[in-house]
């Protein structure tokens, strides 16, 4: 469960850091982009209670198994989310939807490659941003960049041992 809980704050914090320095622009429609910059205005303003109805039903859900780990709700998960200040709304670009699903490509202000998806879902007639999915694709690339990283040293291993007879 701890591990759970710092990438919840990883996820937390690259937001934050796709979104400082960044351009702006109004969101007018219902589209996962714009959903985004609602849910990076309300952080901004504090607005758990926004912040919350645009989150996925399975991203509430999953917060409220971190929130509960560690004897809080979801509202003072969200509220901790808050405290970081973002100046300005993320950039985006390639925007995808299939479906009832979409996916949107966000700047990396630091390295400046629209390295950051951020997965959605249409719940309910509207867009929201699935942060369980976005976690379970950070979890799966950081296992499989593991496993890699553990059959390089098995097979360095076995080189090794092969040229020590």
């Amino acid at each position: 469960m701890q591990n759970v809980s710092t990438f919840l704050r990883l996820f937390s914090l690259a937001i934050v850091l796709a979104i400082a320095g960044c351009s702006s622009g109004a969101p007018s429609e219902d589209t996962p982009t714009n959903a985004l910059k609602r849910y990076v205005t309300a952080q901004q303003k504090g607005d758990v209670a926004t912040m919350k109805r645009l989150l996925s039903k399975s991203s509430i859900a999953f917060i409220e198994t971190i929130a509960r780990s560690r004897g809080k709700t979801v509202e003072d998960v969200l509220l901790e989310e808050t405290k970081v200040r973002i100046a300005t709304l993320p950039e985006t670009r390639n925007e995808k939807i299939e479906g009832d699903t979409a996916t949107v490509e966000v700047r990396d202000h630091q390295s400046g490659d629209f390295d950051l998806v951020y997965p959605f879902v249409r719940e309910d007639g509207e867009w929201k941003l699935a942060r369980d999915k976005q976690i379970e694709s950070i979890l799966k690339k950081a296992n499989e960049e593991r496993e890699r990283i553990v059959r390089g040293v098995g097979d360095e291993s076995r080189t090794n041992s092969n040229t020590n007879k």
